[in-house]
């Protein structure tokens, strides 16, 4: 998608243009997916919002989401829209770059403009007809009862199967868009690619002592936590005796 949004017929025509100079990426950021309603409004999924335009084409509108009133903020990321109960919910989820664990599935009322909070924990979620939800956790693909309208879960999540690609633990935040490889036909097929979260890179801090003695730390917890520990360990034992692996 980049900067332009187009579409292409199945049968092999030529891709239409349906809006340019998308005002939708940040400079290296990842856009987070798009979902096509039958009303013919696209909803599109970025870094920091949602935006719709219509499928003839047009300017995109940016839809406007309550501050989190946790943060005082607007959601840090906001990624993988689905509509759901007949386009007039957005599922989408929120999360924080390096840290999986405090992502959320919201939903947004179109007609009302509220969000509510659907599940902790949890992203890339899709709604199958308006009582089942499926959705990620670290590269497993997960169910749950829903219920849509009320936008609650029912009940305790079941594993539909695991180590699905997912763009969770990414080299950078810019890529860190918490979407799977996964997709529900309409008639009610689960297509997966495999793949699993991408590798956890390695966060032990070794220690070098001017005498030649080495000691490793092994530190666990989110890259985001590590690298802020890290930091104040380096600052404190300084650069020439700290080394990361």
């Amino acid at each position: 998608m980049g900067r332009s949004l187009r579409s292409v017929a199945l049968n092999g025509d030529s891709a239409r243009r349906i809006a340019d100079d998308l005002d939708v990426q940040r400079p290296g950021g990842a856009t987070g997916m798009a979902a096509w309603g039958a009303d013919g409004t696209i909803i599109i999924g970025n870094t920091d919002a949602l935006w719709e335009v219509p499928e003839a084409g047009g300017t995109p509108r940016r839809i406007p989401l309550p501050e989190d009133s946790a943060k005082a903020r607007i959601f840090p990321k906001v990624s993988a829209p689905t509509l759901a109960a007949g386009g007039t919910r957005v599922l989408f989820h929120t999360h924080p770059a390096w840290d999986p664990r405090r992502s959320a599935l919201r939903m947004l009322d179109r007609a009302t403009g509220t969000v509510t909070t659907v599940l902790e924990n949890a992203m890339h979620g899709t709604v199958v007809g308006d009582s089942l939800l499926l959705f990620m956790r670290d590269g497993a693909l997960l169910a749950v009862r829903f219920d849509v309208r009320a936008g609650k879960v029912i009940g305790e999540a079941v594993t539909v199967d695991d180590g699905i690609a997912q763009a969770i633990n990414m080299p950078s935040s810019a890529l860190e868009s918490g979407v799977a490889q996964y997709a529900v036909t309409s008639r009610g097929d689960l297509v997966v690619a495999y793949g699993g979260a991408y590798r956890r890179q390695s966060s032990d801090v070794v220690v070098r002592a001017p005498d030649g003695r080495v000691r490793r730390m092994a530190l666990p917890g989110a890259p985001s936590e590590d690298r802020r520990f890290m930091g104040r360990l380096c600052h404190r034992t300084g650069p020439a005796h700290t080394t990361t692996r």
